[in-house]
């Protein structure tokens, strides 16, 4: 029982590690049903809700230079439309 236990302590800690790398794609599978195995399913747990979240997080960074590159546009419009009716008396 201890050798297993340290082996699926290992194995968290790998894939800590690989977390801490931004590695959320990761599944430790749990070996028992004490306080090592719950835990290794409560890092599971985690570990997804991490990959939830960064996705969430780069589909609004993705939205926000969006709106930017909109807004961008919107104050070119209105530079355009602004010289059109007040040119510029440059002569």
């Amino acid at each position: 029982m201890v050798a297993s236990h340290d082996s699926a302590i290992e194995e968290l800690s790998r894939a800590a590690q690989e977390v801490g790398k931004g590695q959320f794609d990761i599944h430790v599978r749990p070996s028992s049903r004490d306080e090592i195995g719950l835990f290794a399913e409560s890092f599971n747990q985690m570990a997804s809700a991490l990959k939830e979240r960064e996705q969430a997080l780069h589909q609004a960074q993705a939205a926000l230079v969006q709106s930017e590159k909109m807004a961008a546009f919107g104050q070119l419009g209105a530079g355009i439309a602004h010289e059109i009716k007040n040119p510029l008396a440059g002569f």
